[in-house]
This record gives C-alpha cells, structure tokens and sequence, in this order.
C-alpha cells in the first residue's frame, strides 16, 4: 500500500512529535532531581513546531534569556552576564542596557576584549527610584555585541523583599560557518531604505 506526501508528513510529525515527548520526561526527570528550571525552554518552544518549519534567520539578534528580579525603593537590582568567546582569536564585546523608565542603569564593564575560548563577567546594576510604588515594573532590553548580536529581557519588579536580585545569564559568542538549508528562504528587504510606489 503506497502513502502519499500527506500521509508521509503525518508520520514525520508523529515521529518527532514522539521524540519531543521523549525528551521532555528526560527533561522533567532532571528538573525534579536538580530543582532547576530553564526560563527558556527549547523543548517548550519545539512541542508547537512542525518539522518543516522554517527556523529563524541566523543573522536576527539571538535571545540569551528572560528573567525577573525584585527589589525595593531605594534598592537596586543586579544581572550578571557571562560572555564566552568561541573564536580563535579575540573578540571585542559591549554589552548595554535600554529601558523606557527613568531608572539609573550601570553597566561594568561596558565593553571588553575576550582572548580566544575564555570568557568574562560583564553586570548590569538597575537602580530603584526611592518613591517607585510596590507593584510597579520595570522591562529593560539588555544588548551584548560581539561576533553576533544577542538580547536578553529583565524585568525588574519593586516589591517589599528582594529576590532574584543577582541573576546570571550565559552568553556563548560563535561564528556559525554553517551553511543551513533554510537560509534560501530569506532575502534582503529593507524596511525603510526603499520607496514603494502604491498601485493606483
């Protein structure tokens, strides 16, 4: 009995439907034994895609993490990045903070030069407003510049108690010298370099 291409698809997605499945007990056993929780998930993110799916251009600015902190007024709030450099030869980093809110952000150091395989420490202190209101949040873009570009959100929220008030993100800058089978699905298209006459 021959299947056709619909038929196949079907199989392919129960396949890796199935392989997800099985890794996601794998993962869960592990999050029970360590008590450790990944804010971003990959297993999460793959359970609704389809195999064919097309991923992501590889030159969009990569996510290293989401996270929350709490501190009070007056307090402030601490991530600790760490950047690893993969090249074989040194790479510059600047790691910087963008934020909407009035808050005093600090960023030591703000740029670094890492040799080849090591890595360094770069934090970002958010410094609480003395009259900022419990409850109050505040959402903040944090940018590391290397070989690629890579962004993480924080969210900072004031509460009676710190918590979460030193997080550690990782960074791994590498080159990707793959060429992937997607990268024919995407092509230049400027958003704003070009005028684009309406059709009358």
């Amino acid at each position: 009995m021959s299947m056709n291409r619909s038929d196949n698809q079907n199989v392919i997605d129960s396949m890796a439907q199935a392989g997800l499945a099985s890794a996601r007990v794998v993962f869960d056993a592990l999050t029970e034994i360590t008590g450790i929780v990944s804010a971003n998930n990959p297993l999460l993110a793959l359970q609704n895609r389809s195999c064919c799916d097309i991923p992501p251009a590889c030159w969009l600015p990569r996510q290293f993490g989401s996270v929350e902190s709490r501190a009070c007024p007056g307090g402030t709030a601490l991530l600790r990045i760490q950047v690893s450099n993969c090249r074989p030869v040194a790479g510059k980093i600047e790691v910087r903070a963008k934020t909407d809110a009035k808050l005093d952000i600090k960023v030591t150091p703000d740029r670094a030069t890492i040799d080849p395989m090591e890595s360094k420490c770069f934090t970002v202190v958010a410094s609480i407003p003395e009259d900022a209101c419990k409850g109050e949040s505040y959402e903040l873009i944090v940018w590391v510049s290397g070989c690629n570009d890579h962004f993480a959100r924080w969210t900072v929220i004031v509460g009676d108690g710190a918590s979460g008030t030193c997080q550690l993100l990782r960074v791994e800058d590498c080159p990707d010298f793959v060429h992937h089978w997607y990268d024919h699905f995407y092509c230049d298209k400027p958003c704003f370099s070009r005028s684009r006459k309406r059709s009358t």
